[in-house]
């Protein structure tokens, strides 16, 4: 019954006698979402740490597991870099892609995995050849976590943008009792944030690129007592 009801609307089809409850109840959950991390980066520690490979001139597929979502929200680790993001597109998402539009996304392009997910790749992949970045989660929308999904190797295939591993050291930290085990960056925590070699993918080192890239985001420890 709450899976029927979660699936019933989409963004694109919220009825219009809800809309103006579903607006602003969208809207202040973003703007509280963005004020909280925007407070809680400024009490964190924030080191970023870049390869040489990585050209500032150049665009990118970023990607982490879905875990990092606070920590890379907290760490704004990928404002300024140019990105457009593809997003589930379910209703209740809505409060997410206004944020991520606040946190400086360019376009948010609706579609994810059983939900019109090749059609919204297909645009990602016109996107990315158009000069944008994106970031991606491998293992989202719903799992399993840390199982990387095909899907961002044939972007980085089709698109010929280049993927970088991205990973998050968080000194304190809680744990969502969610899927992917959510890192919520504490106050006064110090954040490290890893941007790996860029990964070219063909189809000669299709799955030799699949492996570099379970090795470069690697799954994360989980500390006890944090």
């Amino acid at each position: 019954m709450i899976t029927s009801f979660l699936n019933k609307y989409n963004v694109t089809n919220v009825p219009i006698w809800l809309k103006p409850i579903y607006y602003l109840l969208s809207y202040s959950l973003a703007f509280f979402l963005f004020s909280f991390s925007s407070l809680l980066r400024l009490t964190c520690r924030i080191s970023v740490h870049k390869s040489g490979l990585i050209n500032k001139n150049s665009n990118y597929i970023y990607c982490c597991w879905h875990c990092y979502v606070p920590s890379a929200l907290t760490a704004n680790s990928f404002y300024g870099l140019n990105c457009v993001c593809m997003q589930h597109p379910a209703w209740y998402m809505k409060p997410i892609h206004i944020l991520l539009m606040m946190t400086g996304a360019k376009k948010i392009i609706l579609g994810s995995s059983g939900n019109s997910g090749k059609e919204a790749a297909d645009k990602l992949v016109e996107e990315l050849k158009n000069g944008y970045s994106t970031a991606i989660m491998p293992d989202g929308p719903h799992g399993p976590a840390f199982k990387i999904k095909k899907g961002i190797l044939h972007i980085s295939e089709q698109s010929g943008v280049p993927i970088v591993p991205v990973r998050f050291e968080v000194s304190r930290y809680s744990v969502s009792k969610s899927w992917d085990r959510k890192i919520n960056p504490k106050p006064f925590s110090r954040i490290n944030v890893f941007f790996g070699e860029p990964i070219k993918v063909s189809s000669l080192n299709f799955e030799k690129s699949l492996r570099i890239l379970a090795r470069e985001l690697q799954e994360p420890v989980y500390k006890d007592n944090i």
